[in-house]
């Protein structure tokens, strides 16, 4: 019996149990895909099974935004209510190349699938995600909050707190963000509120990747010389207070600790 024969026909699926089904097939896809090499047929097959399912997913949807942290997958920002244990090998991989997220849209080809497995299986030969159509890969540097387009900031920059600050809002707005960063409000709260409204005015685009630099921002703090720690920190709780209600029911969704965590001294 061949190896398709052996999956039932994601349509048959209900629509609440595909989004964990998509991303157990990409999990395998990849996984193989990281053990043989790409003209084997069994991960020819394994991203075609991962292809069909997100199809059926995208006709229902329109398109599919996969987040990435430490710990778990998200599906438009919302934690998965089952299956996050059999995710962890993805997670880990996603986590640790420093994805933040992958969104597919609604016409993501067979073969553009297919290359961005191989991709995700050999990113250290490609670094940067190759050209694909309707689909889009976010790189974060989560220990520094940066994305990886971005200049990283000199030791001195780091070591001036309104310096330092800037540079984090340049991490968090890379890549979605459309305006000048320079042309956000000053105050920490107001900015956060105007960058929450943006991304409710484009319908969710941008939301993981805002989300993902936060925590990431977090992570950062404890990195920072200490001359711009304190200034850092306490700009960044701000922050986090005037995000929009629902930007902060995502950011609590994703890593609950992180207002603490910039409000520790």
């Amino acid at each position: 019996m061949s190896e398709n024969s052996t999956v039932k026909d994601p349509t048959n699926r209900s629509a609440a149990d595909r989004p964990l089904e998509a991303l157990l097939k990409l999990n395998r896809a990849v996984q193989r895909a990281t053990v043989y090499p790409d003209n084997h047929p069994s991960v020819a097959a394994a991203s075609l099974l991962f292809h069909r399912t997100l199809e059926t997913l995208l006709g229902e949807r329109g398109a599919l935004s996969i987040g990435v942290t430490a710990e778990r997958l998200l599906i438009d920002e919302e934690p998965l209510a089952s299956g996050h244990e059999a995710l962890a090998w993805l997670t880990r991989r996603l986590y640790e190349q420093g994805i933040g997220a992958v969104t597919f849209g609604r016409g993501a080809s067979a073969d553009d699938v297919a290359t961005l497995i191989g991709w995700l299986a050999r990113k250290g030969v490609a670094p940067e995600p190759p050209t694909l159509h309707h689909v889009a890969v976010t790189l974060i540097d989560y220990g520094r909050a940066h994305f990886k387009e971005e200049k990283r900031a000199t030791e001195d920059e780091e070591g001036d707190p309104l310096r330092a600050w800037r540079s984090l809002l340049v991490g968090l707005t890379a890549g979605w963000f459309q305006g000048s960063v320079d042309a956000l409000p000053s105050d920490p709260e107001a900015c956060a509120a105007e960058l929450s409204g943006e991304i409710e005015r484009n319908e969710g685009v941008g939301a993981a990747s805002f989300v993902a630099a936060i925590v990431g921002a977090g992570l950062r703090l404890p990195k920072l010389p200490e001359a711009a720690r304190e200034v850092v920190r306490t700009r960044l709780a701000s922050f986090v207070a005037g995000l929009s209600p629902e930007m902060r029911r995502q950011l609590l969704h994703v890593d609950p600790g992180v207002s603490s965590a910039a409000r520790r001294s």
